[in-house]
């Protein structure tokens, strides 16, 4: 597994900006935290609230554009693998960064947030 720290850059997220905070969302909700949840999983439920895009793109390009997004959690470790299944589940530090994020836009800027929305 490469490190962000090892030389190898990886893509921050930013809890104020629609798709970040929409993943967010997603892998808070706590539908999947007792037995984790898939690329499948995950998958369908951004494609149900339309953060990615399923008409252009094959499944298996959305597969992947899933599968990076898992990478970028895991390297941040906001999420883990669930040993021996091709499950993840959120760690703690997930739910709290997840928490505070959802947090931050609702009582911190929702002003701003409601300004860049309507």
């Amino acid at each position: 597994m490469d490190d962000p720290s090892a030389g190898h850059s990886v893509r921050a997220f930013n809890p104020l900006a629609r798709e970040d905070r929409q993943l967010f969302e997603a892998l808070a909700s706590g539908e999947h935290h007792i037995r984790g949840f898939t690329n499948h999983d995950l998958r369908e439920k951004l494609l149900e609230n339309q953060i990615i895009q399923g008409a252009a793109h094959t499944v298996q390009q959305l597969a992947g554009k899933v599968s990076r997004l898992l990478r970028r959690l895991h390297l941040y470790g906001l999420i883990a693998k669930v040993p021996h299944a091709r499950r993840w589940r959120v760690t703690k530090k997930g739910l709290r960064v997840f928490s505070s994020a959802l947090r931050l836009r609702d009582y911190v800027f929702p002003e701003l947030y409601a300004a860049a929305c309507g």
